[in-house]
């Protein structure tokens, strides 16, 4: 997820955008995965915070 969200740059990159790119299409869409996931990779990438949620849209670095 990490290197997916990199190769994006700065753009927005929705929940479902990443299940559907970092994960295999029978991941249930209304799973927390993605939140679960950036949690646990906000806490080992540690401060400054390089993930930022867009609330209502989704993820960038």
């Amino acid at each position: 997820m990490l290197e997916y969200l990199m190769t994006c740059g700065s753009r927005v990159v929705s929940a479902e955008e990443l299940l559907e790119r970092v994960w295999d299409e029978a991941t249930d869409p209304f799973t927390t995965t993605v939140k679960a996931t950036v949690n646990r990779l906000r806490t080992k990438l540690g401060d400054p915070p390089i993930i930022e949620t867009v609330p209502r849209a989704g993820y960038r670095i």
